[in-house]
């Protein structure tokens, strides 16, 4: 969380105080300090035994429920003031959300057998093309890799290694540059399976540079110094 709202909403955080960390709030904290920004990282402050206090300082007491070491209490007396502070805890299952359908338009499906594969392949004509994929299963994860035919070996080179995505619980999505002219092949790969069938669908398609130079039109503007 802390890492989006540093790429995608700078600035925003002010500050973070944990309260009654555990004890294995330390360790946790230091895998994920590495991912965050030195900025961000002097905005966070692990409150000790005093943390009502330091509260006070940065919430009026009067706005501040009494359990955190301010003086408001909600109608009924009660110091958490659950009716303006929200307590985390279980999700009702009635929030689930069990059906979903993240097939985008022109996604190609196809079955493939138990211990089998998928083999497309894609002429590339030019250097620095650019292969964009998306992919999804329904039921389990299945392997994907690229590879390279060479010409003079006859053998595939290993462009991007076949690995196992667990593209049932999250779509996979990504580009891969072509460096190289040739005849590329993807393949989704269930030969480790060997008693269950996948279903895939997925969205290829290759972007050759164009040779097009840019247009660019130069434009004057006037001033007017008398507006």
């Amino acid at each position: 969380m802390l890492t989006i709202m540093e790429q995608h909403y700078p600035e925003t955080l002010k500050s973070i105080l944990v309260v009654r960390a555990p004890a294995i709030f330390p360790i946790a904290y230091q895998l994920c300090k590495p991912f965050l920004q030195e900025y961000t990282r002097k905005k966070i402050q692990v409150l000790g035994s005093n943390w009502r206090d330091v509260l006070r300082q940065h919430v009026d007491k009067d706005i501040l429920p009494e359990y955190w070491g301010g003086t408001k209490k909600d109608p009924d007396g009660n110091p958490k003031c659950p009716s303006l502070i929200k307590q985390g805890g279980e999700v009702p299952k009635s929030y689930y959300k069990t059906e979903f359908d993240l097939t985008q338009k022109g996604m190609i499906t196809k079955d493939i057998s138990r211990a089998g594969a998928l083999e497309l392949k894609y002429e590339v004509h030019k250097p620095a093309s650019v292969l964009r994929y998306t992919f999804k299963t329904y039921d389990n994860d299945i392997g994907f890799g690229v590879t390279l035919n060479d010409v003079t070996s006859k053998k595939p080179v290993v462009v991007m290694e076949n690995k196992r995505h667990n593209s049932h619980m999250v779509p996979e999505d990504g580009e891969l540059i072509l460096e190289k002219p040739g005849t590329y092949t993807v393949k989704f790969d269930n030969s480790y399976s060997w008693t269950k069938g996948k279903a895939v669908s997925y969205l290829l398609e290759v972007l050759e540079p164009t040779d097009e130079e840019p247009n660019f039109v130069e434009q004057t503007a006037e001033l007017d110094l008398n507006k």
